[in-house]
């Protein structure tokens, strides 16, 4: 359990120093840090395609309307918003759907937050409020409500309660990092889970990116590069060979 300590250590210095560098791969678009509605539509958008590229859909619209004004949208005619949102080339490639998704939003915020995104999540809630409040808007299921609870707390630094209720999104980065570095002896998505409550309690979610960065970098499925990877003095390096999962 100590060797755990350590690994979890290592790992959120590296997540975090990488913070403090602005590192690229973590940065979100300045819109959207400076746009608390621009954030909540980009989750709603991100399904269906590159996030890279959903991130940016809310200022691609804004230039399209002119404004991204939340009363003026709430109020906006649905064929309209259709119409701009399916413009060649289309703002997304469900791009009916988000247009409708996008009114709605406009529509909630304005009756229950005062139009301003922000209100839903200023007030120091906790997992389970947040959680509650995210999935009220149309397009948000519980996948979407986790990343963007994770990302208001990991990245925007907005204080939310009971963050150990957050659980770990288990992908191919995380299953990895988690077989090789010894934290969990299965590949299995529940029990990834579960050993990652153990291994850190009070926010299981905070080794989510992380995982990502490592094993985008460093712990790759194929020739993982452990002799510069960050975690070269701690890491178990438990190399798995296709479907065994002893050491």
């Amino acid at each position: 359990m100590e060797r755990d300590k350590q690994i979890v250590k290592e790992m959120l210095r590296y997540y975090y120093k990488c913070r403090e560098v602005k590192d690229s791969d973590l940065e979100f678009l300045p819109f959207v840090v400076n746009n608390p509605n621009a954030y909540l539509l980009g989750v709603i958008y991100n399904q269906g395609m590159s996030s890279d590229y959903t991130w940016q859909i809310s200022e691609f619209l804004k230039e399209r309307l002119g404004h991204l004004d939340i009363r003026k949208i709430a109020e906006i005619n649905t064929s309209y918003i259709e119409t701009i949102f399916g413009q060649k080339p289309a703002l997304h490639r469900y791009w009916k759907t988000m247009a409708r998704y996008t009114k709605l939003a406009a529509e909630r915020l304005v009756k229950n937050y005062n139009a301003e995104a922000i209100n839903i999540w200023n007030d120091n809630p906790d997992v389970e409020t947040l959680y509650a409040r995210l999935l009220d808007f149309k397009g948000i299921g519980p996948k979407k409500a986790n990343m963007a609870i994770r990302a208001l707390a990991l990245y925007f630094q907005v204080p939310i309660r009971n963050l150990e209720k957050i659980d770990i999104p288990v992908d191919v980065h995380v299953r990895r990092i988690f077989q090789r570095t010894g934290f969990s002896r299965s590949d299995k998505t529940e029990e990834i889970i579960k050993d990652a409550r153990k291994i850190h309690p009070h926010f299981p979610a905070e080794l989510d990116l992380p995982s990502w960065l490592i094993g985008r970098r460093w712990c790759h499925s194929q020739n993982p590069d452990c002799s510069n990877c960050v975690l070269v003095d701690s890491c178990r390096k438990i190399v798995y060979q296709a479907g065994n999962n002893s050491e």
